[in-house]
């Protein structure tokens, strides 16, 4: 058995107060069984002394399905921007104790959060402070894209991405792409009539969507409010059926949207599942979209496909529809993905392939990149575990501008919750890709997406053979 000892000084706890939510996805390990996937999605208020309080909670796994329940607990910040939480969640009369660690941006507002005990539970995700104000049908009127990954009634990988319109009273029109284990769904028409918030306390909300794939699939969902122009939202169908969940974000621009609106340089972050083989291999891509604003655009990226490390690089062409909707051609191989653009250079990412390719990207800030570039403390972690091998992270990571990191990573997997030190160096390109690298061998690629956050992708051996990628910010 491993041990993992965690001595904390709770030195920040005041920086974490308010109204927060969060989402995790991930997999339920069940003994004698396989893996089925799981989700959550929770609002919480912190109090700035180390106690949580009027906890909502709704998870769904594919095997127990939906619950709903309530939770509070105590939590430790450490002067890193690390912490643990260890809630206790009832549901009806029986109760449960579970820790997560969290990490959490400078600013107290934005971070990832992951199950970290020795549960059979292996899921992390997005938490976001929650503006209460926004609790309101009516503050959510125009366009928005979404972006949801999971898994089928059949347990294999499934995604969906996606724009629709609100009118502010409960009513949804638009559209979305899907990729059921290879079944491609272009353009399918949504609606919804019952968008609904139920808690103005805890930003809690419900919907039922209708999507015409066949001769129509209904599902209902339930979905935590942070702001006006951001949902996290998960699928809260019974016991074997499809497990969706994911983001929701206001578009700027949409309806409006021309090529204009892909014009210099993206970074992107997919994950994948490889099923060709035996078992499935994790697989994740990170790199550099850079488009001319007028139709063409180029790609470099690095992939880790289940330990095998590649650079690849490719060209062609893409068309922007006015609802944000892109189509590529020559880009992504024999199966284009498509993209949902929420502003510009920014977007959801679905693929059409058996793969189910998911992921987002963001516009890059900057030029000339060099190892000044990298400076300051970076919180983050993992991003949802793509297949059940995977594990899942948070990290606090420091760069002296020099090439030199050091930090602290909490990770929990199949071995159970571990913390340990980070000491590595790295060197940065000009366009903002900078090899990591310790003992002189080569552990991952970062980008740079801004003065203030990077992507993560890890190399083979550095977390085994199912790869996650890592999000930071600042």
């Amino acid at each position: 058995a491993n041990l993992s000892i965690t001595v904390m000084t709770c030195a920040n706890n005041a920086a974490f107060t308010g109204n927060y939510a969060a989402l995790l996805e991930g997999w339920h390990n069940q003994q004698g069984s396989p893996s089925v996937q799981t989700a959550s999605v929770r609002s919480f208020v912190a109090d700035g002394s180390g106690n949580i309080t009027g906890g909502k909670f709704d998870s769904n796994d594919q095997f127990n399905g939906p619950q709903s329940g309530k939770f509070a607990g105590t939590y430790c910040m450490g002067p890193n921007n690390l912490g643990l939480m260890t809630l206790t969640e009832i549901v009806g009369a029986n109760s449960n104790t579970a820790t997560f660690a969290i990490a959490l941006n400078s600013g107290a507002s934005s971070g990832r959060i992951t199950a970290y005990d020795n549960s059979n539970i292996v899921a992390s995700g997005p938490l976001r402070k929650q503006t209460t104000s926004a609790f309101s049908i009516g503050r959510f009127n125009g366009d928005y894209a979404f972006g949801f990954i999971g898994a089928d009634a059949a347990g294999h990988r499934s995604g969906m991405a996606g724009e629709f319109n609100s009118d502010g009273k409960g009513h949804l029109n638009g559209i979305a792409d899907a990729d059921d284990n290879g079944t491609v769904s272009s353009q399918i028409a949504l609606t919804a009539s019952n968008f609904t918030i139920l808690s103005t306390t805890t930003g809690r909300g419900n919907v039922t969507m209708t999507f015409n794939i066949g001769s129509g699939q209904t599902s209902t969902f339930i979905f935590y409010v942070i702001n006006a122009t951001e949902l996290l939202i998960m699928q809260d169908d019974a016991a074997g059926n499809g497990l969706l969940a994911g983001d929701i974000l206001q578009q700027t621009g949409g309806g409006s949207f021309t090529d204009a609106a892909l014009s210099g340089n993206a970074i992107l972050g997919v994950q994948s599942v490889d099923n060709s083989g035996v078992s499935p291999v994790g697989d994740v891509t990170g790199g550099l979209f850079t488009a001319n604003g007028s139709g063409a655009a180029s790609i470099g990226f690095d992939d880790n496909h289940g330990g095998i490390l590649s650079t690849e690089t490719g060209s062609g062409t893409y068309s922007v529809a006015s609802n944000g909707r892109v189509t590529l051609t020559g880009i992504g191989g024999n199966h284009q993905p498509v993209f949902y653009l929420v502003s510009q250079n920014q977007g959801f990412i679905i693929g059409t392939d058996n793969a189910v390719a998911f992921g987002q990207f963001y516009p890059q800030s900057g030029s000339s990149f060099n190892n000044a570039s990298i400076s300051g403390t970076y919180t983050g972690g993992s991003d949802y575990p793509e297949d059940a091998n995977a594990g899942t992270e948070v990290d606090s990571l420091t760069g002296d501008g020099a090439g030199n990191f050091a930090g602290i990573s909490q990770t929990d997997n199949q071995r159970g919750p571990q913390e340990n030190a980070i000491a590595t160096t790295y060197a940065v390109s000009g366009n903002g890709r900078a090899i990591v690298s310790k003992g002189g061998v080569e552990i991952g690629i970062v980008y740079i997406v801004n003065p203030t956050s990077v992507l993560f992708i890890p190399a083979p051996g550095y977390n085994g053979n199912d790869p996650t990628l890592d999000w930071f910010e600042q």
